[in-house]
This record gives structure tokens, C-alpha cells and sequence, in this order.
């Protein structure tokens, strides 16, 4: 997965990684603490302020090929509502 128009700025910020992976705050900290997730960057005149490297977000999302649920949630979504329709229907 890659985005065919770089950002300008060699860092994202955390609205730029939601909109990379198309996911919700939560997912998106879900994904980082499950696994081997870029570390944030700090820049010296950004302090408190999360960042991570374009281009290490870039390689990890082509390393572990996100998975399609992460990348299209309306899948997973349309999924669990299939599986609650057919646990109720038993």
C-alpha cells in the first residue's frame, strides 16, 4: 500500500497516518501497539507533538501488506453485521 502522491513534509502527523490507512483513531492504536509500528518522532522545535517518518510508514504498511479490514473498514464492518444477522437467525 502506498500512497501515489507523497506529502510535501517528510513526516506525518497523526491525522496523516489515519488518512494513509484510512482508519479510526482507536484502530490505528490498536495496530501500534500489536505490532512492530514506526516510532514516533520528536523534532526540537515540535516538543509533545507525534510524528513519523513517511517513509518508514510507507515500508511497514508494504512489509506487513495491511490487511484488507485495516485499509477498507466498511468490509469489516459489513462482515460482523453479516455474522450478528446469521447468529441471530440460529
Amino acid at each position: 500500500m502506498s500512497i501515489t502522491n507523497p506529502p510535501e513534509s517528510k513526516f506525518l502527523d497523526l491525522t496523516g497516518v489515519l488518512k494513509f490507512f484510512s482508519i479510526s483513531r482507536t484502530g490505528f492504536w490498536r495496530l501500534r501497539q500489536s505490532s512492530d509500528f514506526p516510532e514516533t518522532i520528536v523534532l526540537p522545535g515540535l516538543p509533545g507533538k507525534r510524528l513519523w517518518d513517511y517513509a518508514a510508514i510507507n515500508a511497514w504498511a508494504n512489509k506487513h501488506q495491511a490487511p484488507a479490514d485495516i485499509r477498507q473498514p466498511e468490509r469489516l464492518r459489513a462482515a460482523r453485521a453479516n455474522n450478528k444477522t446469521q447468529s441471530a437467525k440460529n
